[in-house]
Order: C-alpha cells, then structure tokens, then sequence
C-alpha cells in the first residue's frame, strides 16, 4: 500500500504533460480546481496546463477484491493570444492532444486503471475574456487502488486423465500436470 498514490499519479500526468507537449511554457501540479480567481490572481505564463487531482471517490466494488477507487482528474489549459493563433484555437488545440495522451494511459503507475469517462471543455466565460485568456479543461476519472495484490499461486491444479479405449476415467487415471499438490 502507498500512501502517496494520488501525488505519484498527478506528479506521472505532469511529467507526461511536460516531455509530450515541450511548447507548454509551463506544466505544474496544484491543488483543487483551477479557476478564473487563481488566473487573476497568479501571473500565468501561457501556454501553460495545470494538472490537479481534485477529488476521489469509492468506484466499482467486486466481491473479493481491494476496494477500488475513481481519482477526480484534470488538466486545465490556459492560452492566450500569440502570433497569429487566437486563444480560444490554441487552448483547444492542447485539450484535443491531451485527450489522445490521456486515452488509455496508466502513466506507468502500478495499481492505476486506464482513465474513463475523459472530456475537453471550455471553461471561458465573460469574466475570463476580461482577463484575456482563454480557459479550458481535460477531465477524467482514473481508477486506483492502494492495496497490491498478494503473489503467490492460486492454488488452481490442471489434470490430465488416462482413460483407455474411451472409457470414464478413474481416480488413478488423472496426472497432475501444474499446481501445488500440498
């Protein structure tokens, strides 16, 4: 089990970020949710992605199986205008490769599934237009767990019988083929 599971999995998704896109002026981790209050109030070098996971919550529950739980994730896209490409074209450019680099990606994390339920949208509002920048987000929900699974054989045998000419075959007819036999 490891307790810093949430801060690997955002730290993995900003390094990921940062090597795949090298035109981002900047890619940090924050906490919560980014928004247009933490954009006036921070200067932002764009364009920039802020990656945070902002929640969690209790996933898919399996009989038998480490209790299994849905990380709340995103990466915020700040663009402003720059040489010919407008804000609003450049920010979505970024969400459409980060939605391609977010698909199916387990960041090379173990105990982390594949991201589902993955949307870009537009956070602009009026207010955001007055700042001059143009807001958006990738968000996705990554599954996790932070039990690791117990090694070890399953404690499943395989046979194989011997019955001549067809016959149903009798207890002394099978050989143990693979499995412990303790």
């Amino acid at each position: 089990m490891t307790a810093t599971l949430l801060n690997d999995l955002r730290d993995a998704v900003r390094d990921d970020i940062a090597a795949r896109l090298p035109e981002l002026t900047s890619c940090k981790t924050i906490e919560g949710k980014f928004t247009l209050e933490e954009l006036k109030k921070t200067s932002v070098a764009a364009p920039a992605v802020y990656v945070s996971c902002y929640g969690a919550k209790s996933g898919e529950i399996l009989a038998g199986h480490a209790p299994i739980f849905d990380a709340e994730m995103a990466a915020y896209i700040v663009a402003r205008d720059a040489l010919g490409l407008k804000r609003d074209v450049m920010a979505a450019n970024i969400g459409a490769a980060l939605l391609q680099l977010v698909f199916n990606n387990t960041w090379g994390l173990t105990f982390v599934g594949a991201p589902e339920k993955i949307r870009l949208h537009s956070l602009v509002t009026a207010k955001a237009r007055d700042v001059k920048a143009s807001l958006w987000a990738v968000s996705w929900e990554q599954s996790f767990t932070f039990f690791e699974p117990v090694s070890g054989p399953l404690g499943a045998k395989l046979y194989v019988a011997h019955a001549p000419n067809g016959t149903a075959p009798s207890e002394g007819d099978f050989e143990l083929i693979e499995g412990d036999d303790g």
